[in-house]
């Protein structure tokens, strides 16, 4: 088959034609992030997923705190979470939410993949604003045996820690641990007061308020840090979770936030995987359902993406966790509505909002093989490069002719890559 020709026309130029300022679709159908528009295809989806969180909200007893998000390989789970973690940015301020790309394998690397979203610096930041009120409402009562103890002074009565020294060494955590360096403190005394005050303020225990503190004190020490740093491999997967805990009591009382969301893709991975003995994966999917356990007291809630084969491994050897997951929220096939409503979202980005399929033709969905259809990254693939062919031949409007050249050059590839 001939290869597309397409000539280089003036960028500014380019879309006129077709009356587009840019091509609005994204390369390879791949999700943009941060997304320019965030648009669900399908409107049940969103009301189901829109209501899960509604009603975590709302609370009450007997509220499931999960939900799995269930669709074949190449139904766009990926495209659904994504679209959902920002969605839930713009339209709910007071949900923290977390996108974890993959949970890894083994609960070690599942809390690491979500303190990495959220961020090591962003938590020693949030603890450190904790510590200071701390110390300074201990500071208002007069109290200054937490200076004494950490900066080991000797004669208190020699010791001067005026005003100007309280807000100087309180105003900086770096200011603060380069005091600490500088007068060789107390790193046991520093650890015990710093967890003292994050348990009583986060009311977590204390082997999680510990944790905590070392992230803010090893933070400005270390020049490379992360999460091997703060929980080692050997360290037993209780103390993942109890950390874990405390963390997302940090985000909720530093930001004043009223649930916290974590979004779990490619889940599927962890029941079904080789790597995994069926005895492994039970216990790690135990231990996924102990963590809803554990924050009882949080306002947390987690939809987890798989595949119905991964549903029914999940239902056979975690009963515990599938019962968490009531209600599951199954993905249906794209529908003809909805690849519409998906394809002229993308197009108003780059246009006067027209609520038309034009420069693509109105069968657009007719001349759509099955598996272009089954899918949003596809079809906005296939959008993209029709958009770019039509561009540089200077064609308006986009013909069946060119819809069809891309739909047989992708067959041809497919076939070529099964054989």
């Amino acid at each position: 088959m001939e290869r597309l020709k397409i000539e280089k026309v003036e960028p500014e130029k380019r879309y006129n034609l077709l009356g587009l300022s840019r091509n609005p679709f994204p390369s390879n159908g791949s999700f943009m992030e941060p997304p320019r528009i965030i648009v669900f295809p399908g409107e049940k989806l969103r009301e189901n997923l829109e209501g899960f969180i509604n009603a975590l909200l709302q609370g009450g007893p007997i509220i499931k705190k999960g939900r799995a998000l269930i669709g074949e390989y190449g139904t766009g789970k990926t495209f659904y979470l994504k679209t959902l973690h920002y969605f839930v940015s713009e339209n709910f301020p007071t949900v923290a939410n977390f996108y974890v790309e993959h949970p890894g394998y083994g609960f070690h690397d599942f809390v690491g993949s979500i303190i990495e979203r959220i961020g090591l610096g962003n938590i020693a930041r949030k603890l450190w604003n904790l510590i200071r009120e701390g110390l300074l409402a201990r500071l208002q009562e007069n109290d200054l045996n937490w200076y004494y103890s950490i900066f080991r002074t000797g004669d208190k009565q020699l010791s001067l820690f005026s005003r100007v020294q309280q807000e100087h060494i309180l105003s900086d955590y770096r200011s603060f641990f380069d005091r600490a360096k500088k007068l060789k403190a107390d790193i046991d005394s520093m650890l015990t007061i710093f967890s003292e005050i994050i348990e009583k303020t986060l009311r977590v225990n204390i082997n999680g308020a510990r944790k905590l503190s070392r992230i803010l004190m090893e933070s400005h020490y270390k020049e490379y840090f992360d999460w091997g740093d703060v929980a080692p491999k050997r360290q037993k997967e209780i103390g993942d979770y109890e950390f874990l805990s405390a963390v997302f009591s940090l985000i909720k009382k530093a930001d004043n936030f009223e649930l916290i969301l974590i979004l779990v893709d490619e889940f599927e991975e962890i029941p079904a995987s080789k790597r995994f003995t069926v005895k492994e994966a039970t216990d790690y999917e135990y231990t996924v359902r102990r963590l809803f356990d554990l924050v009882t007291a949080l306002p947390l809630g987690i939809i987890i993406a798989m595949t119905p084969q991964g549903w029914e491994l999940t239902r056979d050897i975690c009963k515990p966790l599938a019962s968490r997951l009531m209600t599951p929220i199954w993905i249906e096939p794209l529908s003809k509505e909805g690849a519409k409503r998906l394809v002229i979202a993308y197009l108003n980005d780059a246009r006067e909002e027209k609520e038309t399929l034009g420069p693509f033709p109105d069968n657009l969905w007719e001349l759509l093989p099955d598996f272009v259809r089954s899918n949003p990254r596809s079809l906005l693939n296939l959008c993209h490069e029709a958009i770019e062919i039509a561009a540089g031949r200077q064609i308006s409007p986009i013909s069946r002719d060119v819809v069809g050249e891309i739909t047989e050059l992708w067959m041809a590839e497919f076939k070529q890559r099964r054989e």
